[in-house]
C-alpha cells in the first residue's frame, strides 16, 4: 500500500466524519419522536434510493457470492445491528455519551485488525492514534448531564457496548469484502443486505409499517431526508473508500473523529458554547490526526 494511497484514504476517512457529524445535527432533531428501529430503516432506504441512482450513471459490476457473504454479514452487523443499538444509545445516553462510547470502535477494529490481518503502525502512527482517541474523549467527557434513570442508563451502556462490537466486526468483514469490489459497490451491496435484515427483523414482529409512521409528518421527512442523504449516501460510501485506500487502523480512528467537526456547528447552528476544554481537545485530536498522515 503506497503513501499516496494511505493519504486517499485519511482524506476519505476526515471526509465521512465530517458528513457523520454533519448527519448527527439533524438526527438529533428527530429526537425522541421515531424508535431506533424507525429511524435506522428509514434512513437506509433513502441511502439506497440515492445510490441506486448513482450506480445507475456510473454502472454496477456484478460481485462474487464470496464478496456479497462479506458485505452482506458487514450490513447486519454494522447497519442492521450496530445503527440501530446506536440509536437507541443517543435515545438513553445522549449524544455526548454515545460519542463517548463509540470512540472505542476504532480500538476495538485496530485489534481485531492485528490479530486477523497482521496490521501494525509505526511508532508515531501509535502515539498519533492515542492522542486522537484522547482528544475525542476529552471533548465529549465535557457537559455530561447527569441521568438519574438507573435502568435507563445500564441499558443504554449496554446499547453502547453492543454498538461497539457489532459495528468493529462490520469494519473487519467491510474490509475483507473490499478485497474484490469498487467502494461504491461495496457500500450498494452492503447496505441492501442490512436494509433486508432490518425488514426480516420487522416482518417478524409484525410492526414494520408502525417504524415509518413518524415519517408521514413533513418535519420528520425532511429532517430525515438530509441526515440519511449525508450520514447513509456520502459517509458510508467516504467510509468504506477509505478502507479500500487506507487500513483498518487508520481509516476506523480517523472516522471516529465526527466530535471534532460537532463542535463548531454545534455552535453556529445549535448556539452551544464551545469551552477551552473543547478548544484543547479539538486540539489534541488534530495534532493526532497530524501524526497519522505524517507516518
Amino acid at each position: 500500500m503506497d503513501e499516496s494511497s494511505v493519504s486517499i484514504g485519511c482524506a476519505f476517512a476526515l471526509g465521512a466524519a465530517f458528513v457523520w457529524a454533519s448527519a448527527s445535527i439533524f438526527f438529533r432533531k428527530l429526537g425522541d419522536s421515531v424508535i431506533p428501529l424507525g429511524v435506522n430503516l428509514g434512513k437506509n432506504l433513502i441511502g439506497l434510493v440515492c445510490l441506486s441512482l448513482t450506480l445507475a450513471f456510473v454502472g454496477f459490476e456484478a460481485a462474487s457470492p464470496k464478496v456479497w457473504s462479506w458485505l452482506g454479514l458487514s450490513g447486519i452487523f454494522g447497519i442492521a445491528i450496530g445503527d440501530t443499538s446506536y440509536f437507541a444509545t443517543l435515545n438513553r445516553l445522549g449524544p455526548r455519551r454515545t460519542l463517548l462510547l463509540t470512540s472505542l470502535i476504532p480500538v476495538v477494529a485496530s485489534f481485531l485488525a492485528m490479530i486477523l490481518f497482521g496490521e501494525r503502525l509505526k511508532p508515531t502512527g501509535w502515539i498519533g492514534a492515542v492522542m486522537t482517541i484522547a482528544g475525542v474523549s476529552w471533548v465529549l467527557w465535557e457537559k455530561l448531564e447527569v441521568n438519574d434513570d438507573a435502568g435507563s442508563w445500564r441499558a443504554g451502556i449496554g446499547y453502547g457496548l453492543l454498538t461497539v462490537v457489532s459495528c468493529s466486526i462490520g469494519i473487519i468483514f467491510s474490509k475483507i469484502g473490499l478485497n474484490e469490489t469498487k467502494p461504491l459497490d461495496a457500500t450498494f451491496i452492503r447496505m441492501i443486505c442490512g436494509t433486508a435484515g432490518l425488514v426480516i427483523f420487522g416482518l417478524f414482529r409484525k410492526d414494520l409499517g408502525g417504524w415509518l409512521i413518524p415519517f408521514k409528518i413533513k418535519r420528520n421527512m425532511m429532517v430525515l431526508l438530509a441526515a440519511s442523504f449525508l450520514g447513509s449516501y456520502l459517509g458510508m460510501w467516504f467510509a468504506l473508500a477509505a478502507l479500500d485506500y487506507a487500513n483498518v487502523t487508520l481509516s476506523s480512528i480517523l472516522s471516529s473523529t465526527s466530535p471534532i467537526f460537532v463542535l463548531p456547528m454545534a455552535f453556529i447552528f445549535m448556539k452551544e458554547k464551545i469551552t477551552i476544554r473543547g478548544v484543547i481537545g479539538a486540539l489534541i485530536a488534530i495534532t493526532g490526526i497530524a501524526l497519522l498522515f505524517a507516518q
